[in-house]
C-alpha cells in the first residue's frame, strides 16, 4: 500500500517503540467480531498488521457506520499504519435487538475490541469512530465487551470522534497509576492534530490546534508542556 505521510510524521504514535519503515511491508486478515449483546449476530472486518507488528502493540479501531470513499480517512489508516499500530476497520450492522446507529456503534466497538484483543493479542487499544454516530465510541471507554466496568475483558484506554462536528475524546481513567498509557495517549494527539491539519476535505482542517488541545485535555491528561513536566 502507498503510505501517506505527513511532515509531522514523526511524532510518533507511541503504540511501538519507533515508527515504520517506509517500506513496510503490510498484510491484511479478517476478523470474525460477536456481539455480546446478540451473541446469535457475526460481522468481520478487516485489520491491517504492519510486518514490525507483535503481539503486546497496539491497536486502533476505527468504526465506521457505513463504507465511504473517503481520502482524509484513508489517509489517517495510513498515518495509524506508519507509527505501526495494527488497524482494524470495522462497520456495525444493526442486528437482533441491537438498532442502527449509537447502539450498533457502540455494541460494534466492544466486539471489535473483544476480537482484535482475543485473535492478535493487542495490546493498548483505542477506538476511533469516523462519521456519523461517531461519538458513541466515547461511550464504551472503561467498558469490557459483557458492558459493565471492571478489570475481567479488555477495555478500550481511550476513543476520539471525528468526522461528525468538533471532534470528542475520552480516556479510560480506571486504567492503573503508573503505565506509560498516557504518554502513548499524548503521542497519538499530536499525531491526530497534526493529520487534521493536512486535510483539506475534513470540518476538522482549520482547528489542528484545537485539536490537539481537546485530545490531550480529554485523553491523554493534559497539554504537551505538562505531560513533559511528568518525565
Amino acid at each position: 500500500m502507498t503510505t501517506f505521510r505527513l511532515a509531522a510524521a514523526a511524532l510518533a504514535v507511541g503504540f511501538a517503540a519507533a515508527p515504520a519503515a517506509a517500506d513496510d511491508y503490510v498484510t491484511y486478515e479478517h476478523l470474525d467480531v460477536t456481539l455480546a449483546a446478540a451473541p446469535d449476530c457475526r460481522n468481520s472486518g478487516l485489520v491491517s498488521l504492519p510486518s514490525s507488528w507483535r503481539s503486546g502493540d497496539g491497536a486502533v479501531v476505527l468504526v465506521t457506520r457505513e463504507p465511504l470513499l473517503d481520502a482524509a480517512r484513508d489517509q489517517l489508516v495510513a498515518v495509524l499504519l506508519d507509527q505501526r499500530a495494527a488497524v482494524f476497520e470495522f462497520m456495525p450492522v444493526p442486528c437482533g435487538p441491537i438498532a442502527a446507529g449509537r447502539d450498533a456503534v457502540a455494541a460494534g466497538a466492544l466486539g471489535a475490541l473483544d476480537a482484535i484483543t482475543r485473535v492478535t493479542g493487542a495490546g493498548p487499544v483505542v477506538a476511533i469512530g469516523y462519521g456519523r454516530d461517531s461519538a458513541a465510541v466515547l461511550d464504551v471507554v472503561g467498558m469490557r465487551m459483557a458492558g459493565g466496568a471492571g478489570e475481567g475483558g479488555p477495555r478500550y484506554v481511550g476513543a476520539v470522534a471525528i468526522g461528525a462536528g468538533a471532534p470528542g475524546f475520552a480516556r479510560d481513567a480506571g486504567r492503573r497509576d503508573g503505565d506509560d498509557v498516557p504518554l502513548r495517549l499524548a503521542a497519538l494527539c499530536d499525531a491526530l492534530a497534526a493529520w487534521a491539519g493536512h486535510m483539506g476535505a475534513t470540518e476538522e482542517r482549520a482547528m489542528p490546534a484545537a485539536t490537539a488541545e481537546g485530545c490531550h485535555a480529554g485523553m491523554a491528561e493534559g497539554r504537551p508542556e505538562a505531560r513533559a513536566a511528568r518525565r
